[in-house]
């Protein structure tokens, strides 16, 4: 990972390393190192966004979070089309305030997207999954 071979991948209960191989996937970035390199996979857009799976995502206009704590689930609506969902399951992981401070901001997420109702969704497991830009 420190080599920019990989992408740190946080799944559920897995997560033991995950602060680990956070900083180590951070230092490749540092260093623009492999896939973190000018000629590297970059973030699709989250308005171009045509494929289910997992995918890094770049979202450049405002965050909108819904209301953390009502609900089954806490959202980013990125844009019209795409929204990032934390389910219940996953939301002692984060804090409500860590949640909202993401609004307005630019962020980018990496998680596995399916469609929905005409709408493409991401899911959040962990906040490994976002990086405020």
């Amino acid at each position: 990972m420190q080599q920019g071979l990989a992408y740190h991948v946080a799944i559920p209960p897995n997560l033991s390393l995950a602060s680990c191989l956070d900083q180590a996937e951070q230092q490749a970035q540092d260093k623009q190192l492999g896939i973190w390199s000018n000629r590297g996979i970059f973030p699709v857009q989250a308005r171009l966004v045509k494929r289910g799976g997992f995918q890094r995502s770049r979202v450049e206009t405002s965050v909108r979070t819904g209301k953390p704590g009502t609900g089954k689930y806490w959202h980013l609506k990125l844009d019209n089309n795409f929204t990032v969902m934390l389910y219940s399951e996953h939301q002692h992981r984060v804090s409500k305030s860590w949640f909202k401070q993401l609004q307005g901001t630019t962020i980018e997420v990496q998680g596995w997207v399916y469609k929905t109702n005409s709408q493409w969704r991401m899911k959040l497991e962990t906040p490994y999954g976002v990086e405020p830009l």
